[in-house]
């Protein structure tokens, strides 16, 4: 928790149908000192992912859906940014998270929207700037590791192939997590500190330029004004 600066765990181990464990660790309040338990109430987050892909692998079994067949086969209302992600995405896709939608965090997180309004939204929700492929080849051994992922900086795009030639070579584990963090501090640290400002400049434009109210079909209306 103190490595990863997070204030709060809570855990739970059933074994055979019996609870081992139940139990919370850390501060579910910093400021007022309140400790968490097992009843404090956590956002589900991700796990819905598990609980939607397990639903859906229900429905394939049962001849209801299939994995590679378009979405718009089943939803024909379903929209995306891009015309061809729109007709080609598949389930498979969606499970994958590979349709090229990122996070856009501001539209659901904390909003009061219904699952309606987010799906027929997700056709204003521009996709990823682009695509990271990283390619490693090991010819003699014949084993190969390619991680495709968005646009990004995350040290998984080289930790998981390092992790994979290890297990195929049979060498001693490394804690290739550990030594990317410890780099990206070493990083960090030796990084010029970003200045506040430069003697002498001025704004390229005044701030009343920036005044208005600006609208996007998905994240609503935006209000700047001076006081």
């Amino acid at each position: 928790m103190r490595e990863w600066k997070v204030p709060v765990v809570a855990v739970g181990v059933v074994h055979e149908g019996r609870t081992i464990l139940a139990r919370g660790y850390g501060l579910r309040d910093v400021r007022r000192r309140l400790p968490v338990t097992e009843h404090t109430v956590f956002a589900i987050d991700s796990c819905t992912k598990a609980i939607t892909a397990t639903a859906i692998g229900i429905l394939v079994d049962e001849g209801k859906l299939q994995w590679d067949a378009p979405i718009r086969q089943y939803v024909p209302s379903f929209r995306l940014f891009d015309p061809v992600a729109t007709e080609q995405c598949t389930l498979r896709d969606l499970l994958c998270q590979r349709t090229g939608l990122p996070r856009h965090d501001m539209i659901w997180e904390g909003a009061r929207l219904s699952r309606q309004e987010l799906f027929d939204w997700l056709r204003y929700l521009e996709p990823s700037d682009g695509f990271h492929a990283s390619v490693s080849f090991m010819p003699v051994e014949k084993a190969g590791v390619v991680v495709l992922t968005n646009v990004t900086d995350s040290p998984l795009v080289r930790l998981i192939p390092y992790y994979v030639f290890d297990c195929v070579l049979g060498l001693e584990p490394i804690d290739w997590d550990r030594r990317f963090r410890a780099e990206e501090r070493q990083r960090r640290a030796a990084r010029p500190k970003r200045a506040r400002g430069r003697r002498g400049t001025r704004p390229s434009h005044k701030l009343t330029d920036h005044v208005g109210t600006y609208e996007h079909p998905a994240y609503g209306r935006l209000v700047v004004s001076m006081r």
